[in-house]
């Protein structure tokens, strides 16, 4: 979890990657950015000048002082459940992008395997998680989300109970400073598979003295977009979880997250993010509207990929693309999804 803090209404949202993060950091500086000071406002639009996403750096703009008592802020988070985010963060990172590989090949050599950088599986990448410690995994894509970062102060993370008399009692607790400092209560978790109907709530009590800032922040909820969506088929892909990455990178399109859960793969999972399930209330295996969500999202990023789109002449009528790695298919319909499509590439 990495914390953002607005001081002036008082709150802090810890955001998680691969769990709608990059939607909900800009989210945060629409509703904040006239709290930024003028060489913050210029840094912002020199990342733009150099297309890149504005908000990437939101917890150096509006940072938790370590040092100080944050007890009486509202604090909330945005998760996911931990099996759809763990494939998400694999295929995104490690299979497209080729995040981590060489690290990941290395640790699993060193466990008595003899696997090339891109050769591993995903059952094998959570044989790395299970048996890297978490400061030498590093990658926050691959943590748990109750794992908040490492500059922190050794902060417990909990969550308001479900029922009101427990709720009540640790209300009360705060309030009159029984709960130590380092104790962080989060008075509110939002879901990614209701993401809108979440944040919304979570807003309208944020901004309850501010029914102009309220209006604001419904109206940008409203209208949320898909961001770093991962493109997939409606196929199962059998076995999926033994393919090598490197077919799967081939494939251009990912296979349905579902093709990666069986018995195994979700047992390695539960016992790696067991307080995710438990703090969060997920049950292991992905309840049905988990999984329905998941395919409306993917449903909505295929329609956005026209039927005719060919990625060897989107590449090359658009040379910017291979001088920046862009050169395959992967990579190329991830880029007109997330970027092309709003700059009117040509892709015929």
């Amino acid at each position: 979890m990495i914390p953002v803090v607005s001081d002036k209404y008082r709150y802090i949202f810890f955001y998680n990657p691969k769990s709608a993060c990059s939607v909900a950091r800009k989210l945060f500086l629409e509703l904040h950015r006239n709290e930024l000071s003028d060489q913050q406002a210029q840094s912002l639009a020199t990342l733009r000048a150099n297309h890149q996403d504005e908000w990437h750096a939101l917890d150096e703009l509006f940072p938790l002082d370590k040092d100080r008592d944050y007890q009486d802020y509202f604090k909330f988070t945005l998760v996911r459940h931990p099996a759809m985010r763990v494939i998400s963060a694999y295929l995104n990172r490690v299979v497209l992008k080729m995040t981590d590989q060489e690290k990941i090949a290395a640790s699993l050599s060193d466990a008595g395997a003899d696997h090339q950088a891109i050769a591993f599986t995903f059952s094998q990448f959570l044989e790395y998680l299970s048996v890297a410690p978490p400061r030498e995994v590093g990658n926050f894509h691959f943590l748990p989300q109750s794992f908040l970062t490492v500059n922190l102060r050794a902060f417990e993370l909990r969550a308001l109970p479900s029922g009101w008399m427990a709720r009540l009692k640790l209300v009360l607790m705060r309030k009159f400073g029984l709960i130590d400092e380092n104790t962080l209560i989060l008075d509110e978790v939002c879901k990614v598979e209701s993401l809108q109907e979440d944040l919304s709530r979570v807003y309208k009590k944020i901004f309850k003295q501010d029914p102009e800032k309220a209006r604001q922040a419904l109206e940008l909820i409203a209208d949320l977009p898909l961001h770093n969506v991962t493109y997939s088929s409606e196929e199962q892909l059998k076995d999926a979880c033994n393919v090598p990455a490197h077919e799967l990178r081939a494939l251009g399109q990912m296979p349905n997250y579902a093709s990666f859960l069986d018995s195994n793969t979700l047992s390695v999972i539960e016992d790696l993010f067991k307080k995710d399930f438990r703090l969060f209330d997920y049950s292991v295996d992905p309840a049905s509207s988990v999984v329905g969500f998941e395919k409306s999202k993917h449903r909505a990023v295929r329609a956005s990929v026209p039927k005719d789109f060919d990625w060897q002449a989107y590449v090359s009528l658009n040379p910017d693309l291979s001088v920046n790695g862009i050169d395959n298919k992967a990579d190329a319909i991830n880029h007109w999804i997330h970027h092309g499509r709003f700059e009117d590439r040509r892709y015929r």
